[in-house]
């Protein structure tokens, strides 16, 4: 953990919860091993967003608590349960089943309006939303030419924020973010109204 993130978030209740639970209902889980079953692997991102960086992106998107967050790439979930805990209610999609099931029980323990569900992001349909958030900075070239054209369908005016990833898009804002491993450059985009 952080030593800033403690500092700014370590006084809300809520933070202290998600951090207890996420590792209890994790142990066991190797994201190496179930990576290495996936046959596509340059569709897979990695790291973590840290609770920090999803209420940092929140701030700077404007959109008011009760507006939809989505997490495409969902892992552990710690996104989209941590904007859940800041009033944005969220839906998380994730390739791995074992995630998914494991991410559902903490928003269920915790009673946060969280939801996740197993799929691919590239083929499979995505919740709607307002904001679309992909930590995208490991993707290959043939993963981000289907992503974009994905970002393309999204209804006008939706919000788009992606990590190391400029996309043909209207920009709004770019910014640095807090990531597992140290910072990366966050753009916001909105789809064309």
């Amino acid at each position: 953990m952080a030593v800033y993130e403690l500092a700014a978030l370590g006084r809300h209740r809520w933070w202290w919860r998600l951090h207890r639970a996420l590792p209890r209902h994790f142990r066991g889980i190797r994201p190496g091993r179930l990576e290495r079953t996936h046959p596509e692997r340059d569709s897979l991102a990695y790291g973590e967003t840290p609770a920090i960086s999803v209420r940092r992106l929140l701030q700077v998107s404007g959109l008011a608590p009760g507006a939809r967050f989505i997490d495409l790439g969902s892992g552990r979930g710690l996104a989209a349960l941590s904007a859940a805990s800041l009033g944005y209610p969220s839906e998380g999609l994730e390739l791995f089943p074992e995630y998914v099931e494991r991410s559902n029980r903490v928003a269920a323990e915790l009673k946060l309006p969280a939801r996740f569900t197993q799929g691919d992001l590239v083929r499979d349909p995505w919740p709607e939303g307002e904001l679309y958030y992909l930590a995208s900075t490991a993707f290959g070239h043939q993963t981000r030419q289907l992503l974009l054209e994905r970002f393309n369908g999204l209804p006008p005016g939706a919000l788009v924020a992606t990590l190391d990833w400029s996309l043909p898009l209207e920009g709004r804002v770019a910014f640095y973010l807090p990531v597992t491993w140290g910072l990366a450059l966050c753009q916001l985009y909105a789809t064309e109204s």
